[in-house]
């Protein structure tokens, strides 16, 4: 029979995905590196928990601002909370296989910490999409379903391209998947409502 872990270990594991996904203040006395990669099972936990700090903030906001302010209060929360860690991903991905370079160079680009113009645009247009299908949201359980085939369909999109484009895949190409698997959720749920 297999040994159950330990609640205390499970419960500094998931305070090691916290630490890497978030700035919550989450202190540990000791790391081990190895705790990094088993702690990778919490992380749909850590974006639950980002989660529901926007949706707390949505619904909060909208007690005393109009939606569009809403929404965006909720943005700023998730963003902050993660430090625009999946942003920052999605700007350097989008910069480095906006144009039409080598692999080479498109992972260098990825590398540099400034963003250029399809970074800029990327971080535009995915923004303000997830924001204007967010005010036409009412979350419907029946549509969810969908919601989901379209975040699984854009994350293979992605593993694809990826695969073409640089060999593989980076921590900024995972933000970008994150934020375009965002986007095409929303916009499944929406599309949902529209057609009932």
């Amino acid at each position: 029979m297999r040994r159950l872990r330990p609640v205390a270990h499970e419960l500094r594991l998931f305070a090691v995905a916290l630490q890497f996904f978030t700035r919550l203040p989450v202190t540990l006395r000791t790391f081990d590196p190895e705790w990094l990669n088993q702690c990778a099972r919490y992380f749909p936990l850590v974006g639950a928990v980002v989660g529901g700090a926007g949706a707390a903030a949505l619904l909060l906001a909208s007690a005393v601002w109009s939606a569009p302010l809403a929404v965006i209060a909720s943005m700023a929360v998730t963003a902050w909370l993660t430090g625009g860690f999946h942003e920052d991903g999605l700007a350097d991905t989008c910069d480095g296989l906006g144009g039409a370079v080598a692999r080479e160079r498109a992972l260098e680009i990825m590398k540099d910490s400034r963003i250029g113009t399809y970074g800029a645009l990327g971080l535009v247009f995915t923004l303000a999409g997830k924001a204007a299908v967010t005010l036409a949201l009412v979350l419907p359980v029946p549509r969810i379903g969908g919601a989901l085939v379209a975040s699984l369909a854009v994350a293979v999109g992605c593993a694809r391209w990826f695969r073409r484009r640089i060999g593989g895949f980076t921590g900024d190409a995972l933000g970008a998947t994150q934020q375009w698997s965002e986007l095409a959720v929303l916009l499944a749920l929406t599309a949902g409502l529209s057609s009932a």
